[in-house]
């Protein structure tokens, strides 16, 4: 059955994957989805935030990360290591980043390790949510390791065209607390 499921979700991360390349990115969605989720209390009453910053077609987090700066809370961005490993490193507005494993801008330097159990709010990507958080990323499991030790809240960033009633998953996959789209934010669990 697992088989299966891992086929599956392969084949649809490949198809989605291609679709969102070919897509890029959209400023005006990005900018909704942006107001959407700094307009919220999960956003107004977090103190520190995990943020993803973005591959080229992926949902655009920069503002998000200014508007953090300005309102003095603690950000923290992945840096991936081997093996499905990921840490969190905080930044400041100084902070150089470069680009490091798979492209993703990193920092230079990685002096702060932030613990999972230090961040409030975690802002999450993937190719596409389901409407009860779960989520197909690219298949490394970073962020399934991540949000299996965090306490803070995970928000997913979707744009709604890739939001669907189902995905496949597994045991270790790990669901989002809610999902933030152009449209608003929808809330996965009770």
């Amino acid at each position: 059955m697992m088989d299966k499921i891992m086929l599956e979700k392969k084949k649809l991360r490949q198809t989605l994957l291609q679709q969102r390349r070919n897509m890029g990115r959209n400023m005006q969605m990005d900018a909704a989805i942006t107001c959407a989720l700094v307009g919220s209390s999960v956003w107004q009453t977090a103190r520190s935030i995990f943020v993803y910053l973005p591959l080229a077609w992926e949902i655009d987090t920069r503002a998000m990360v200014s508007l953090a700066f300005e309102e003095g809370k603690k950000v923290a961005v992945p840096i991936s290591g081997l093996a499905g490993e990921m840490k969190a490193v905080r930044i400041d507005a100084q902070t150089r980043l470069h680009p490091g494993r798979y492209g993703i801008l990193e920092p230079e330097t990685s002096d702060e390790i932030v613990s999972p159990q230090d961040t409030s709010l975690i802002i999450v990507p993937a190719l596409a949510f389901a409407r009860d958080g779960v989520r197909l990323g690219r298949g490394g499991g970073y962020y399934d390791r991540w949000l299996a030790d965090t306490q803070g809240i995970s928000v997913g960033l979707c744009y709604t065209q890739y939001l669907f009633p189902y995905l496949p998953s597994e045991g270790h996959d790990r669901r989002v607390d809610a999902i933030c789209t152009q449209e608003g934010i929808l809330w996965t669990k009770g």
